[in-house]
């Protein structure tokens, strides 16, 4: 189900499309000298406004897909490198990678993957996920990182060699591989998703240029060209813009 706010920027760009069939009805009466409130500019943003709330919507399913196929991946991860450190203890290497390894697993023992929240994250109205800065995703990334590091600490022991296969360096590197591949395929749906709200709110919403403001401007001049208590403009009126975003210009 949609959330609240998504409903919102679907109603405010389908408003736009009721107010212009009114102004349709009004024939040569509506002629304002201000061309982005003709009935043809006004016809143009529907169409932008649809194109860009239909963008979100299409890009949000891969963000959540991709998501879920990483939170599915690192699920075991954990339990996997607790298993791993006692392979590697009692493989025989030198107390120094013993402790070594120790250390690169407490590091990723105590990382937060978010496990119980798989969806993509739940973006409020304006709201950005901030890519490369977000504690979720630092998290992904800094088990990728650490994960790498404890490879590269054993793939060079001539002592670290276990005869079974999920521990091999071959088998952990082809892990890692598929971390990193499935951690940058999450980043990359997330960006693709954050810059569809960005485009969409920055239309619908930015100070006297967006179609919110377009729509509301449109309004007041009905009621310049009939009259504050006309029913021309209060029919026009009851239709609803609201500004669910606060976007800044310099």
């Amino acid at each position: 189900m949609a959330s609240k706010s998504e409903v919102g920027h679907h109603k405010n760009v389908e408003n736009l499309s009721t107010i212009i069939a009114m102004y349709t009805v009004f024939g040569t009466r509506y002629n304002p000298s201000n061309q982005s409130l003709t009935i043809v500019s006004l016809r143009h943003l529907l169409a932008d406004g649809r194109d860009l709330v239909k963008s979100v919507g299409d890009s949000e399913a891969p963000a959540n897909n991709a998501i879920n196929a990483r939170a599915d991946l690192f699920s075991p991860f954990k339990k996997f490198c607790t298993r791993l450190l006692a392979a590697i203890v009692t493989s025989g290497v030198s107390k120094r990678t013993k402790d070594d390894a120790r250390g690169i697993n407490r590091k990723i023992q105590g990382t937060g993957l978010a496990q119980n929240s798989k969806k993509a994250p739940a973006l409020e109205a304006g709201e950005v996920v901030p890519e490369g800065t977000s504690t979720s995703q630092q998290s992904f990334d800094s088990v990728v990182k650490n994960f790498g590091r404890l490879i590269a600490l054993i793939q060079n022991q001539p002592d670290y060699s276990p005869n079974e296969t999920e521990f091999q360096v071959s088998t952990l590197l082809q892990m890692a591989a598929a971390f990193t591949q499935s951690n940058d395929a999450a980043k990359t749906a997330i960006s693709a998703y954050s810059k569809s709200i960005a485009d969409r709110d920055a239309f619908l919403y930015t100070p006297e240029t967006g179609l919110v403001d377009i729509a509301l401007l449109s309004k007041v001049y009905v009621k310049s060209i009939y009259s504050p208590t006309s029913a021309e403009f209060k029919k026009i009126n009851k239709v609803p813009f609201e500004n669910l975003v606060l976007i800044s210009i310099a």
